[in-house]
C-alpha cells in the first residue's frame, strides 16, 4: 500500500453529498481525516515525499467532500502554494485537478 493509495481509497468511497444522514457525514469526515493525516505524514516523513499524485488526490478529496465555498477555495489555494513553492511538483495533472477543486 502506498501513501497515495489512501487518497485513492478516500476518493473512491461511496459518498453522496445530498445525503444528510449521520452515516454519510461520518463517512465524509473519515475520508477527509484520512486524506489530511496522510498528507501531513508525507510532509514529516524522511522516507517518502509528496508527488504530483499526492496533490491530485488531495484536490479530488476536496472536490468530493467539500461543498463549493470559500473554505474549499482557501484549502485548494494552500495546497497549490505547497505544491508550487515547497514540493515543486506541479504538472498538467495537478493543474487539471486544481481546476476541478
Amino acid at each position: 500500500l502506498t501513501y497515495n493509495g489512501v487518497l485513492r481509497a478516500a476518493v473512491n468511497v461511496p459518498y453522496d453529498p445530498s445525503d444528510a444522514s449521520d452515516v454519510s457525514r461520518m463517512t465524509r469526515d473519515m475520508c477527509i481525516d484520512a486524506a489530511f493525516r496522510m498528507y501531513d505524514g508525507l510532509g514529516r516523513s524522511d522516507m517518502a515525499r509528496r508527488n504530483p499524485a499526492t496533490y491530485v488526490g488531495m484536490f479530488d478529496v476536496l472536490d468530493k467532500c467539500f461543498p463549493p465555498s470559500r473554505s474549499r477555495g482557501n484549502i485548494a489555494y494552500g495546497l497549490f502554494i505547497k505544491a508550487t513553492r515547497e514540493d515543486r511538483v506541479v504538472n498538467d495533472d495537478v493543474m487539471e485537478a486544481l481546476w476541478r477543486a
